[in-house]
């Protein structure tokens, strides 16, 4: 008897509607609650609030695998070892942005200028000895790259090696 009068309610169309209502709710408390507790879903990790990326992180898997190319097939053979070849890379980039975190705060940066110096002398972009725009967009396409992240790239290197060179170049006189 009971079972029945449930079964009756629950065919109803006010019943549809709270059932439908709480669903919405869970799904909208879940999704919310991991945005904004959790941070950015799709990072991989976060430094000092800012966040890597996956696709930060799979260009840089991509690159340092293509970049072992045959050695890679040789050395990672396990899971565990592919594991620890993704926690390397991640860890890379980590150091990479708290690197370039403490240059930026230093006052470290790479002007417009010295970033499209950097283009123009890149062999690869020259066509006769002059540089080609058509060859950066097509060396842009093959990795996946836009302009503005290009730019972004560069920055970074500039801005990694200028903290380099201060601490290379740098000496110290210690009192005796």
């Amino acid at each position: 008897m009971m079972m029945d009068s449930i079964r009756e309610g629950v065919k109803k169309p006010w019943a549809k509607i709270i059932v439908f209502a709480i669903v919405i709710s869970f799904a909208g408390a879940g999704y919310f609650t991991s945005a904004l507790f959790l941070g950015d879903p799709n990072a991989v990790a976060v430094v000092n609030d800012e966040s890597i990326s996956r696709m930060e992180f799979q260009r840089a898997y991509s690159s340092t695998r293509q970049r072992y190319g045959d050695a890679y097939a040789q050395f990672i053979k396990t899971d565990e070892q592919e594991r620890n070849f993704r926690i390397d890379i991640l860890q890379n980039l980590i150091s990479r942005k708290l690197t370039l975190q403490a240059g930026e705060t230093m006052g470290m940066r790479a002007s417009d200028a010295s970033i499209r110096e950097t283009i123009i002398k890149i062999p690869a972009l020259q066509r006769d000895g002059a540089f080609s725009s058509e060859m950066l967009d097509q060396a842009l396409v093959n990795v996946g790259l836009s302009r503005g992240q290009f730019k972004q790239s560069l920055q970074s290197d500039q801005i990694l090696g200028q903290l380099n060179d201060g601490i290379t170049q740098s000496q110290f006189v210690l009192n005796n």
